[in-house]
C-alpha cells in the first residue's frame, strides 16, 4: 500500500456524520486490513451483501451507519454494513495487488471502474478531496469520473469534475508531485470550494459501498481472494 502522508488543513471542516462514517471505515479496516495476507488462492464468489433499496437512485436514504445498537434488528443492519465493509475492503486489497503487479489496464474493464472508485472513496473518506488529489490514487481521476457514471452515480462523477478547476486548464496532473505543488499553492478561494464540494460528496460518497457491491453482483466480478 503506498504511504499516505498528507496533512488534512481542513478535515476538521468535514461534517460531524462523515467523520463518524470516517472513524467507523478505519476501525474494520484495521480489523481486516487492507491487503489479503499470503497464502493459497481460492476463488470466492462475492457473498450476499445487502444494497439500498434501489441502488440506481444516488439519493436514497442511507439506515443509519454504525449506529447505537438496542434491538436485535439493528444489531442486524450494523453486522450487515460492517461484513460489507469487510468484503469490499478485501475485494481491493485484492485488486491493489492486481494493479501493483500489473498496472491498471490489465484489468477487464469493469473491475477497472470498481477498482477507482473504490481508491477515490477510501481516500475520500480519509481526509476529502484535497487528501485524494495528494496521492496516487487521483492518477486516474479521469477515469474515475467516467467509473462513477458507470456506477450510476452521476452526481457524485459531476462534484468530483468540479474539483478539477482548481487545478490549471481544469486538468490534475497524472503526475502525483505536480498535483502536490498546485495543493501546495491553493489560492483561499480554490481552498473553500473544495471545502464546499467535500460537503456536498459526503452524503453522496456514503452511498458507495451499496453501489459497489450492487456492481459487482449485476457485472458478475469474480475476485482471487488468499487465505
Amino acid at each position: 500500500m503506498p504511504h499516505l502522508n498528507r496533512c488534512l488543513p481542513r478535515f476538521c471542516q468535514i461534517p460531524l456524520a462523515s467523520l463518524i462514517l470516517i472513524a467507523a471505515t478505519m476501525a474494520v479496516t484495521v480489523g481486516c486490513g487492507d491487503a489479503p495476507e499470503s497464502g493459497r488462492s481460492v476463488t470466492e464468489a462475492p457473498p450476499s451483501s445487502p444494497v439500498a433499496a434501489d441502488p440506481l437512485d444516488e439519493n436514497v436514504p442511507l439506515d443509519p451507519e454504525f449506529a447505537p445498537v438496542t434491538t436485535g434488528a439493528e444489531a442486524a443492519a450494523v453486522s450487515s454494513q460492517v461484513e460489507q465493509r469487510e468484503f469490499l475492503s478485501r475485494v481491493f486489497g485484492s485488486l491493489y495487488d492486481r494493479v501493483s503487479a500489473n498496472g491498471l489496464q490489465q484489468l477487464p474493464e469493469h473491475t477497472r471502474d470498481l477498482y477507482v472508485v473504490q481508491y477515490f472513496r477510501r481516500e475520500f473518506e480519509l481526509g476529502g478531496l484535497e487528501y485524494y488529489f495528494y496521492n496516487t490514487a487521483s492518477d486516474h481521476a479521469f477515469e474515475t469520473v467516467d467509473a462513477l457514471r458507470a456506477m450510476n452515480a452521476p452526481e457524485t462523477a459531476d462534484i468530483l469534475q468540479q474539483a478539477f478547476d482548481v487545478f490549471p486548464q481544469g486538468r490534475p496532473s497524472r503526475e502525483v508531485t505536480k498535483r502536490q505543488d498546485v495543493l501546495d499553492d491553493l489560492t483561499t478561494d480554490q481552498q473553500e470550494l473544495l471545502t464546499r464540494l467535500d460537503q456536498q460528496l459526503a452524503t453522496l460518497v456514503a452511498h458507495l459501498p451499496s453501489r459497489e457491491t450492487d456492481f459487482i453482483h449485476t457485472r458478475g466480478i469474480k475476485f482471487e481472494f488468499r487465505n
